[in-house]
């Protein structure tokens, strides 16, 4: 598979940016149950040449708010079109969304993850043939390559996913710690001053999140640092045994140099306990998590990304992919509508600037030097750190949907690794094992 790279017109840098708090989301995985400002049904036209339409999405209630905001401006400014809501769980969503596809009933739009854009494929329209209509003006043809699937325009980018370490410079200074170098760390660096923050903080504090939880990331820049794709167009694992293995030995490494939390505060903290827990870095993260991870912590806490260790000297082992992208679907009665809406919420400031990071860092360049000026300054800072990270970095294509599965096939195989169950080798044969299977049977 071919390394793309992407261009992206640079974010103008600002000395003064006015704050406002950045739109906090959840993960997709939260138990949120549907909810649906309408009665269902498909799209309708109503009395008065009101239009009725759908539009769905995956999250929880914070995200759910967050694009309802932009679509109530959308609805004050086009009174005659009323867009009924629906969104879900990441799971329940998708599975609704395939019985709605099996009985015509689908919504006209659909939102479509990196990891479930190749399962929503077949239900989504050519927007090829609604170009002339689209306002595409901020978006690159690389850019709208995200979303393009054998020559088919299959949605609009509405976000992309810059991955990167996550630092908590609260806990680095209280630990009395320097910041790590990201221009030059390697992995056993990032190891190396996990475990001093660790020796120096309380012990809900440890100084580094385990690799083996939720830890793709890191194995992707592992594969792209020794040239390697982590999957090919089919969907299998086409990354080696030695970086598999690789993979495994940092899991076990952090572990047993109490840079990371020991196997049974691990596995417990990655079954969603000990929320208490805080790290000096988060080695899988993304831009988006600055606004997301700083509620939740103590007032006055300084996070910042990183690059990960390696790709201050090999930059194309960065990556990046999708957010989430917005389709029509090919039961919609209500095309030009719908165009309408996929205008406003990609292209209008105050939209954007209403949902803030919720979807994550926009694909619309026009959209991103407004948007800096209205996020407080750490969001900012995050928001241009993804943005010249873009510049050199990989794009990752998405994946077989049964990718989506992946942190939890990789939790099961740690688990049993932290355990002594099994040696890095067999837990990166088995990686590689389970998701082809996995990618066989979907």
């Amino acid at each position: 598979m071919a390394i793309e790279r992407m261009e992206m017109k640079p974010l103008r840098r600002r000395t003064a940016l006015k704050g406002m708090m950045g739109v906090l989301i959840g993960g997709g995985a939260s138990a949120t149950l549907l909810a649906c400002s309408g009665d269902g049904g498909a799209s309708s036209s109503g009395e008065g040449g009101v239009t009725k339409l759908r539009m769905s999405w995956f999250g929880n209630a914070a995200r759910a708010e967050a694009i309802d905001r932009s679509i109530d401006l959308f609805e004050a400014a086009n009174p005659n079109i009323v867009v009924e809501r629906e969104y879900a769980a990441f799971d329940a969503y998708n599975e609704r969304l395939a019985a709605q596809v099996a009985a015509g009933d689908a919504p006209d739009i659909i939102t479509s993850g990196w990891e479930s854009l190749m399962r929503n494929v077949p239900m989504l329209a050519d927007l090829n043939k609604y170009k002339s209509d689209l306002d595409l003006q901020g978006f690159t043809d690389s850019d709208l390559g995200l979303t393009t699937i054998d020559g088919r325009l299959v949605g609009l980018p509405s976000s992309f996913a810059a991955a990167g370490a996550l630092i908590n410079k609260t806990i680095f200074e209280a630990a009395g710690i320097d910041l790590p170098d990201d221009a030059n760390w390697s992995w056993q660096d990032m190891i190396r001053i996990g475990a001093d923050v660790t020796a120096a903080s309380p012990d809900d504090v440890y100084g580094l999140r385990s690799f083996g939880f939720g830890g793709l990331y890191v194995l992707f820049h592992l594969a792209l640092q020794a040239g390697e794709m982590p999957f090919g167009d089919d969907g299998k694992v086409t990354m080696s045994e030695q970086t598999l293995t690789r993979f495994f030995e940092l899991v076990l490494e952090a572990s047993d140099a109490n840079a990371a939390p020991p196997p049974d505060v691990a596995i417990e903290f990655a079954q969603g306990g000990l929320a208490e827990l805080q790290f000096g870095i988060v080695p899988h993260s993304n831009a988006q998590a600055v606004p997301l991870q700083l509620p939740n912590m103590p007032p006055g806490t300084e996070l910042y990304m990183a690059l990960p260790p390696g790709v201050g000297k090999q930059p194309e082992s960065g990556f990046f992919c999708a957010g989430s992208s917005w389709g029509i679907t090919n039961q919609s009665d209500h095309v030009e509508e719908s165009v309408q809406l996929l205008n406003f919420l990609l292209n209008n400031q105050d939209a954007v600037d209403a949902r803030g990071i919720a979807l994550g860092i926009p694909v619309n360049s026009n959209v991103l030097d407004g948007l800096a000026q209205v996020v407080d300054t750490s969001t900012a800072a995050a928001l241009e750190w993804a943005i010249e990270m873009k510049d050199t970095a990989t794009l990752l294509p998405s994946p077989h949907q049964a990718w989506a599965t992946s942190s939890a096939v990789m939790g099961g195989i740690s688990t049993d690794l932290l355990q002594g169950r099994l040696s890095p080798a067999q837990a990166g044969t088995r990686f590689a094992e389970q998701m082809d299977e996995l990618v066989e049977k979907s």
